[in-house]
C-alpha cells in the first residue's frame, strides 16, 4: 500500500513539473499600460487613411456648419455663428453627369480663421511653396445623394464680418486636395468668375467654385535671407503618425514640414529670417497622444530643431491649438 502511494505522490509531482514547465512556453508578455508595443520607425513614400496620422487628423477635425437649403428659383442664406454668410443665389446646380438639381438639399460650411483650426483641418497657408498671411480661408460643400457643383454663371456670394486689416494685394486662392493628401492653395486662374470686394464691411467674395477657397496675400520674400527648418524627433516619430507645423507669431500663417524620407526628418520651405515661430509637433501612437512645442527665432542657426513630445490628452492638445 504505502508502495503504491509513493507511485501516486510521484506521479502528481512529476506532472506538476512537466505543467510548469509548458507554462512557460506560452506565457504571453503584455506591456504596462499607455506603453508603446513595437513602436513603427518606417518612414513611408504615401501616407494612407489606414495610417495613425489620418486617425489624428479626423480626431482634430473641426465639425462643419450644416443647413438645409432650397435651391432653384428663389436665393437662400446660411449663416455661421463666427461670422460667414453663405448666399445661395437662384442658378443652375448640377449632380453627377451636369444633371441639374432643384428644391432641398444639404449645405456644410466652415470658416477657418484661427491659426490652430487650419493646423486641425491641414490647411496651411501656402501657395505653390510661397508663404500667405491669410485673412479666412472657407469651406462649402452642396449635396443630396451625391455631391453638387455649380454651373458657370451661378455665382456664390459669401461675406465674411470683421477680416481685420486687409493687405493692398489680397487675393483669391482655390483650394487643390491632391491625390497623395497634400493640400495647395492656387492663385487664381479666373477672375471673372472669383473676385474680392475688399472695399465694403463685411468682405465680399464672389466664386463659382465650392469646397476650399481663401482670401490671402502672398508674403512678399523679397530680398530677405530665407532658410528651411528642420525637426528632428526620437525615431517612432514618423510621417505615418506624427504632423508638425511651424506658426508664425506675428503673422496668420502657419507652414506645414514634409517628410524627408532619407533623412527621417520634418522639413519646411524656406522660411524668412528672423520670425518668431512656434513649432507645433503631434502624434499619435497606439491608444495615445503625444505632442511638443518650441518657440525660435528663424534663421541658419535653428535649421535644425531636436524636439522630444511628451504624453498629452486630446483635449489639452486642442487647448493648445485654442490659443495660438
Amino acid at each position: 500500500m504505502k508502495r503504491n502511494l509513493k507511485i501516486i505522490l510521484s506521479f502528481f509531482i512529476a506532472a506538476a513539473f512537466f505543467l510548469c514547465g509548458c507554462q512557460k512556453n506560452i506565457d504571453v508578455f503584455v506591456p504596462d499600460a499607455g506603453q508603446l508595443n513595437g513602436p513603427d520607425t518606417t518612414w513611408y513614400g504615401s501616407v494612407s487613411d489606414a495610417m495613425p496620422v489620418t486617425a489624428l487628423r479626423n480626431s482634430l477635425a473641426l465639425e462643419t456648419f450644416k443647413k438645409d437649403i432650397v435651391i432653384g428659383t428663389n436665393k437662400d442664406t446660411v449663416t455661421t455663428t463666427n461670422g460667414l454668410t453663405c448666399i445661395f443665389p437662384a442658378g443652375n446646380y448640377l449632380s453627377t453627369g451636369n444633371v441639374a438639381v432643384t428644391g432641398k438639399i444639404s449645405s456644410e460650411v466652415l470658416l477657418l480663421r484661427k491659426k490652430g483650426d487650419m493646423i486641425r483641418m491641414n490647411r496651411p497657408t501656402l501657395s505653390n511653396n510661397r508663404l500667405l498671411i491669410s485673412t479666412a480661408e472657407v469651406f462649402v460643400r452642396l449635396k443630396d445623394t451625391q455631391n453638387i457643383t455649380l454651373a458657370p454663371a451661378t455665382l456664390l456670394n459669401l461675406r465674411i464680418a470683421d477680416p481685420g486689416s486687409i493687405a493692398n494685394n489680397i487675393a483669391f486662392f482655390a483650394g487643390e486636395e491632391l491625390s497623395n493628401g497634400s493640400f495647395n492653395w492656387a492663385e487664381n486662374n479666373d477672375p471673372t468668375n472669383n473676385f474680392i470686394n475688399a472695399t465694403t464691411t463685411p468682405l465680399q467674395v464672389t466664386t463659382n467654385k465650392l469646397r476650399w477657397t481663401s482670401i490671402a496675400n502672398i508674403f512678399d520674400t523679397t530680398g530677405l535671407i530665407r532658410n528651411v527648418l528642420r525637426v528632428s524627433l526620437p525615431s517612432n516619430y514618423t510621417n505615418a503618425n506624427t504632423m508638425v507645423y511651424a506658426v508664425f507669431r506675428d503673422l496668420r500663417s502657419v507652414v506645414n514640414l514634409t517628410a524627408d524620407i532619407s533623412a527621417k526628418k520634418f522639413t519646411s520651405i524656406k522660411l524668412p529670417d528672423g520670425k518668431a515661430v512656434t513649432v507645433i509637433v503631434i502624434s499619435h501612437q497606439a491608444n495615445d497622444y503625444y505632442s511638443a512645442t518650441a518657440s525660435i527665432t528663424t534663421g541658419a542657426s535653428t535649421n535644425v530643431l531636436s524636439v522630444t513630445p511628451v504624453k498629452n490628452s486630446l483635449a489639452n492638445i486642442n487647448a493648445l491649438l485654442d490659443n495660438l
